[in-house]
This record gives C-alpha cells, sequence and structure tokens, in this order.
C-alpha cells in the first residue's frame, strides 16, 4: 500500500484530503505543522508528501520542502505543494517538487488525480 504525509493546518482540508485518499486506497499521515511532519519523515517512509506552503508554527512549506531536499533518505520523496498562494509556483519549481497547485483553483479529485500519475496505486 502506498503512503502519503499530508502537511496541512486547515483542519476541515485536511480530514477532506485524509478521506479522500484513504478511500483512494493509501495509507495516510496527517500533520499540521513543519515540526510535526518532519517528526513523522524519520520515522516513517512516505511515497509522497502532500504539502501546505502557509502552516502555523515556526515552519512553513518551503522549510519542510528544503529539509526533505537536503536529506538523503528523503531527497527522492515526491512533492506535491497545494497551498493558497498563487504566486509561488516558480520558487516551489526551483526547490523540486512535482506538481503544484492553488487550491482555490483546483478540485480535489485533479490532485488525487496526480498523486495517482506520480505514485500510482
Amino acid at each position: 500500500m502506498k503512503s502519503v504525509l499530508i502537511v496541512e493546518d486547515d483542519d476541515l482540508l485536511g480530514r477532506m484530503y485524509t478521506k479522500l485518499l484513504e478511500n483512494a486506497g493509501y495509507k495516510v499521515d496527517l500533520q499540521v505543522s513543519g515540526a510535526g511532519a518532519l517528526t513523522a519523515l524519520s520515522s516513517s517512509k512516505f511515497d509522497l508528501i502532500l504539502l501546505d506552503i502557509m502552516l502555523g508554527g515556526d515552519m512553513n512549506g518551503f522549510d519542510v520542502l528544503e529539509k526533505v531536499r537536503k536529506n538523503q533518505k528523503l531527497a527522492e520523496t515526491k512533492v506535491i505543494i497545494a497551498t493558497n498562494l498563487d504566486s509561488e509556483e516558480k520558487v516551489a519549481t526551483e526547490i523540486g517538487v512535482d506538481g503544484y497547485f492553488s487550491k482555490t483553483k483546483v478540485k480535489p479529485e485533479e490532485i488525487l488525480d496526480k498523486i495517482i500519475e506520480i505514485i500510482g496505486k
């Protein structure tokens, strides 16, 4: 079973993404902070990270992404950004993401389709 780490601090969206992915057959871990995401990544292997940029706490999604890309064990992990920031796609692409979605302009099913495209089922 493929596993996805969702990093989303909006409770409603986090639960919605979790349900969508679990119903599609993925094992899901939902974290609401960058620190929580890094802790989860240190103890489990994920096929993909669905990452928000704007997170509460000391870290944003870019901080998490940079740490993932600099960690030899995590560097190849697939990452999709789902954010409300339309303006950050260029920065995210330069750091190295496999997909970028503006949450206000995409249906959740489109994100699921991209996940399936990237890591399969």
